[in-house]
């Protein structure tokens, strides 16, 4: 298997949040916290919590973390409400699909008679993997999600894109692949041909229909990560050369007619269009991640999770729970337990947020009952799964931004929902560098980041790093 295709199915939803805590926390909140210094055996997370908090003189009130009722069940179950548009499994509505979606990706043409997030839909409903269809359960009348467009097409006539998206320079400058003037005709007439050498009324779907689906429903997938990504992200996503690649194996689309991104216009439209409001993405996580609940759990040799993965979901996981992300983040990063996180971070004001954390993977990553659907949980509707973002929790929000932005550098800070909050809640910010140091001294052999060097840290002058509860106090004490 394609390594970049293996990188993406070991840290989708399946891995992200299995690996470090089912083996930390999935010794679950309980024994994660007899982890702690005075290795508490306390059945309820936090009661635990509290009996760990040096710094608290006596017990805070926690609500309960509000879930929403959600799970895997209640996601079959809304997947069961959830249906592709009639013209998905129509013969004579195919190359309609094919023709709407393609004069959008090239040149941003919607026909008035359409919308953008059926356009989308509809790609993505045909979409196919090793010459399997995704989706072949037939949509009742009654029962169709979101207004079907109603333009007709008879021929696939592409403007020739002269402004396809070109990458934004930054830090992953290095990973993206570069475009000439030649590519975009060869990957236009290409997609043309396919569509061509569709019959009007075939008995079976032909090879060249089955990678013209599989191309599509590809890009089309990606193109919903506009719901979570901003226009530069999008766009550079489509610019990787790993993105190319994985389109190669897993659409098999030919290489030599070398990829090219969509029209810059169409990526914005979808960025402004796409939000986690629309009814059509609401949709399209639905249906994609109930898919990948069932087939996460298949015997079969070949089955899409791959393919989704690769596409949007890899790419759109844990969205609204950034809490969770960011310690997710710190963990892989330092290849250290999240309970040796929770020892370094024993703050009051992180109480709420530890006590969220923990309940969080006692109900979806306990030994024996592993969740999945949760990672696209609050795109579907953010009523589910409160209480894990870092605006619900800031001071802690703004002490773990400031330990990843060792790592990455002063470009997180530029996330919207830490810009009111810097200022005041600097102290957080000098200690999350604080704790970052004292995360590099666990590996004093080696560099663990580039962050380290962006902050002057030397091997040699990590034992001057100040205990962290005692800085704790200090800046607490100028803080009042």
């Amino acid at each position: 298997m394609n390594s970049e295709i293996i990188d993406t199915i070991e840290h989708s939803p399946t891995g992200a949040m299995q690996e470090n805590p089912r083996e930390a926390l999935q010794e679950n909140p309980k024994v994660t916290m007899q982890k702690n210094a005075k290795e508490t055996t306390q059945e309820n997370p936090r009661e635990a919590i509290h009996e760990n908090q040096e710094t608290a003189t006596q017990k805070m009130p926690i609500p309960d973390p509000d879930f929403g009722g959600w799970n895997d069940e209640l996601l079959a179950e809304l997947d069961g409400k959830c249906r592709f548009s009639m013209a998905v499994t129509s013969r004579e509505s195919f190359k309609n699909i094919i023709a709407r979606f393609y004069q959008a990706y090239f040149n941003n043409i919607i026909d008035p008679k359409d919308n953008l997030a059926a356009v989308v839909l509809d790609a993505i409903g045909i979409a196919a993997y090793s010459r399997e269809l995704l989706w072949t359960d037939d949509p009742e009348p009654s029962m169709s999600s979101y207004p079907e467009n109603a333009s007709v097409h008879t021929e696939l006539n592409i403007a020739r894109n002269l402004n396809p998206a070109a990458y934004v320079k930054g830090r992953c400058s290095s990973q993206m692949a570069t475009h000439t003037a030649d590519d975009t005709p060869l990957f236009e007439d290409y997609i043309v041909m396919l569509f061509n050498k569709i019959p009007a009324s075939p008995t079976d779907i032909s090879s060249e229909e089955f990678h013209l689906r599989s191309l599509t429903g590809f890009l089309a997938m990606t193109m919903l990560r506009a719901a979570v990504k901003t226009e530069t992200q999008l766009i550079n996503s489509f610019n990787k050369e790993g993105y190319a690649k994985n389109l190669h194996v897993l659409s098999e689309w030919p290489a030599h007619y070398k990829f090219v991104p969509p029209a810059k216009e169409f990526i914005k439209t979808c960025c402004k269009k796409l939000t986690k409001e629309t009814q059509g993405v609401t949709i399209g996580f639905t249906k994609l991640a109930a898919l990948f609940t069932r087939v996460i759990s298949s015997s079969e040799i070949i089955n899409p999770l791959g393919y989704i993965s690769a596409a949007v979901l890899k790419h759109t996981e844990m969205s609204g729970l950034g809490l969770l992300q960011m310690v997710d983040n710190i963990s892989r990063r330092f290849d250290t337990k999240i309970f040796r996180i929770m020892e370094l971070i024993k703050f009051e004001e992180c109480f709420a947020g530890w006590v969220n954390i923990s309940v969080f993977f006692e109900v979806y990553l306990s030994e024996g009952k592993v969740e999945r659907g949760w990672n696209w949980a609050r795109i579907i509707d953010e009523k589910y799964i409160r209480g894990l973002t870092p605006k619900d929790h800031p001071w802690f929000g703004i002490l773990l931004l400031s330990i990843i932005s060792c790592c990455d550098g002063p470009g997180v800070w530029k996330a919207g929902w830490c810009r009111k909050f810097i200022a005041i809640h600097d102290d957080a910010k000098q200690l999350g560098i604080a704790i970052f140091r004292r995360l590099c001294m666990r590996d004093r052999g080696q560099a663990m980041c580039a962050g380290m060097a962006a902050l002057d840290v030397h091997l040699d002058d990590l034992e001057e790093i100040p205990d962290i509860q005692a800085l704790y106090h200090s800046l607490r004490a100028a803080r009042r």
